[in-house]
């Protein structure tokens, strides 16, 4: 009896065993793209940031260049890829339409020309923050908004009823 049950255990494993490889090989990725990051003197830049992207899946990877200037984006999927390259006192250097195909390495060096330094000012504005913690009114008047204010009888606690808030009884 128990030679019955190991003659169809085995066939029954082989079948388990196949599907489970047809379905680790559709789970290869077989393209990758290497280079090194030069200057335009021909010296490796180490260091640099690295970004592939996929503009059509919205993939991305980034890693830094090495000591040698070199880079590696193995297992990748086939597609149409962007790199970008980008190094603090050099230009950002783009490249388009790198295509992975089954088999092959493709090899991009991109060379970084030197840059120069710029700034950026960012300036945001934000509005008056509201007071709801407590029932307290208060303002504030220039100078000349309170040299503007039509007061006949130079009374200053009249300011008071201009100010937000406040009513007249």
């Amino acid at each position: 009896m128990r030679n019955v049950h190991a003659i169809r255990f085995i066939p029954s494993s082989i079948v388990v065993v196949a599907l489970c490889a047809s379905f680790a090989a559709a789970q290869f990725f077989p393209g990758r793209i290497t280079g090194t990051v030069r200057d335009v003197q021909g010296a490796a830049v180490p260091g640099a940031t690295i970004n592939l992207s996929n503009p059509a899946t919205g993939q991305e990877r980034t890693l830094a260049s090495d000591q040698n200037g070199e880079f590696n984006f193995p297992e990748l999927p086939l597609g149409t890829f962007r790199l970008t390259v980008t190094k603090e006192g050099f230009r950002t250097t783009v490249i388009n339409d790198i295509v992975t195909s089954q088999g092959q390495v493709n090899n991009v060096n991109p060379t970084l020309a030197v840059g120069t330094v710029t700034s950026q000012i960012e300036v945001t504005s934000a509005p008056a923050l509201l007071q709801t913690e407590t029932n307290e009114v208060g303002g504030q008047l220039s100078e000349a908004q309170v040299e503007a204010l039509p007061i006949g009888t130079s009374d200053y606690t009249r300011l008071a009823l201009v100010l937000p808030g406040v009513t007249q009884n």
